[in-house]
């Protein structure tokens, strides 16, 4: 995970964790101190900014919260963050890790600050280490990790991203194209299901002047979709999927949401703020990389969409 799809992404997911429809449930976090953070960060108002509020509220227990991720342990249980900081110290691994594994301009964060941390002293206090050097990384690996361990049971975070959450009830033609920056998008079928909805439709990029180099971008798709009855429904967690095309090319775009809506909602508000692309080549490496590199192409893209009736 990078900072910038921390940024882009996990935050509108847990500004809309606040504004799921009624009987929403969530699992329990047993560690007690974590799922007290967790439910602070769903309260908090929008023009709050998570991260930097872990930072001036709960700097210790975000870099535990974020070492203990970076370490892959599994920390809802009572206190974790010491057999991490144990495990750091101690060096217990069953291979080896040369030094110089990774460097620290990779274009995965995470990785590329476990390798930094891996090659400290041993006698680094590895909390306060990432407090001094990374502190925005830091509290936004803490807020991924959260979010993680918080998200709703619902299906919808183990189905695939652009595929439709439950059972279809039904499929209904629409209309509606809209342009933002460099990108026309077009919305052409609204699909009801069991458990929230999705959207079909095709988008191209009308111009590659400006983006970071002549190659192929994919579309962010919506980051989200609130209701007439405001309430929100976001994607399923995770990347998009990786549909790239280049100059005046149409490809084809789907994206679900859930929970189910409402029987009395009809409109939908549909928003991308900011629009972006993204490209899985990084400019300084042409190798392809699991993590995406993403480019603002327009400040905002902003859709009221009519429900179709059942």
């Amino acid at each position: 995970m990078n900072l910038a799809t921390i940024r882009y992404r996990v935050i509108p997911q847990l500004r809309a964790l606040s504004r799921l429809g009624i009987g929403a449930q969530f699992p329990v976090i047993e560690a007690e101190d974590a799922a007290l953070l967790f439910g602070q960060l769903v309260a908090l108002r929008v023009s709050v900014d998570p991260i930097n509020w872990l930072l001036t509220n709960h700097r210790k227990l975000t870099a535990r919260i974020a070492f203990d991720n970076l370490m892959g342990n599994a920390w809802d249980r009572v206190t974790p963050w010491q057999e991490s900081v144990q495990w750091f110290q101690h060096r217990q691994l069953s291979i080896e890790v040369p030094r110089g594994w990774i460097t620290p301009d990779d274009h995965w964060d995470e990785i590329s600050l476990l390798g930094r941390i891996w090659e400290l002293p041993a006698t680094t206090d590895p909390l306060a280490w990432l407090l001094a050097v990374e502190p925005e990384l830091t509290a936004a690996l803490a807020l991924d990790r959260l979010m993680a361990a918080g998200r709703p049971l619902s299906p919808a975070f183990s189905h695939p991203h652009d595929e439709p959450v439950g059972e279809v009830i039904s499929e209904e033609d629409v209309d509606a194209c809209l342009a933002a920056g460099t990108l026309e998008v077009v919305i052409e079928r609204f699909t009801r299901t069991t458990l929230g909805f999705g959207l079909t439709g095709r988008w191209r990029l009308t111009a590659v002047d400006g983006l970071a180099h002549q190659s192929a971008y994919g579309w962010t798709g919506w980051i989200t979709a609130e209701d007439n009855q405001g309430f929100a429904h976001p994607e399923p967690f995770g990347q998009p999927a990786d549909r790239r095309t280049t100059k005046d090319v149409w490809r084809e775009w789907r994206q679900s949401f859930f929970p189910a809506l409402a029987p009395d909602a009809n409109r939908l508000h549909l928003s991308a703020r900011p629009v972006l692309l993204f490209d899985n080549y990084p400019a300084d490496d042409r190798q392809p990389s699991s993590i995406p590199v993403y480019v603002e192409v327009a400040q905002a893209l902003d859709l009221d969409l009519p429900i179709p009736r059942v």
